[in-house]
């Protein structure tokens, strides 16, 4: 995001030590660059609280909603065994088996493809009436899902940080109680 004529904000998160935050920043190539005091200066005043500010390289994407790879993300392109267009779900463990959910509707059995046809893995279970399938993976899930438009190439994602409650009846309860063994799931 651009934070300031001068900078682009790609991070932000907690001091270590809590007394504020700390904001990685990229200068602008314009010659307009900001100091880091005054990047600092400029998020400190926009957050009320103090900040630190460090120059760092900003985030090359490696994979995109249609290029997802391994380790994989949750909302990537995902391609059905019958070629159909799907999306896939969040990841976690069953076990020592990395596994990625997506809709049972995509499929329920054979392998499932990133949109460019990299394999992700072979489905090994599903549920029609929860329209879930569980898809054992050739890596690791990533904690990640992409975020904005469906169509954005910039392979942007933000990692899930946390579990709430759903709302009473949700489909998310029964999923959760079915497929207790799949632990680490991030929902």
């Amino acid at each position: 995001m651009r934070g300031a004529a001068g900078a682009v904000w790609h991070g932000a998160g907690s001091a270590a030590d809590g007394t504020g935050l700390v904001v990685a920043y990229t200068p602008d190539t314009t010659g307009r660059s900001l100091s880091g005091e005054q990047v600092a200066a400029h998020a400190a005043e926009l957050a009320g609280v103090p900040v630190q500010a460090a120059p760092a390289i900003a985030p090359v994407a490696t994979a995109t909603r249609h290029s997802d790879a391994s380790p994989w993300r949750a909302g990537a392109e995902l391609r059905a065994p019958d070629g159909a267009f799907c999306s896939s779900g969040f990841g976690g463990w069953r076990g020592k088996t990395a596994v990625l959910l997506t809709a049972a509707h995509c499929g329920t059995s054979g392998t499932y493809k990133a949109g460019t046809g990299t394999t992700i893995g072979t489905a090994s279970d599903s549920d029609t009436g929860l329209d879930v399938t569980v898809i054992n993976t050739n890596g690791p899930p990533s904690g990640r899902f992409y975020d904005g438009a469906w169509d954005n190439a910039s392979g942007y994602s933000k990692r899930a940080i946390g579990a709430g409650h759903n709302s009473v009846g949700g489909l998310l309860t029964e999923l959760t109680s079915t497929y207790s063994q799949v632990r680490g799931m991030i929902c």
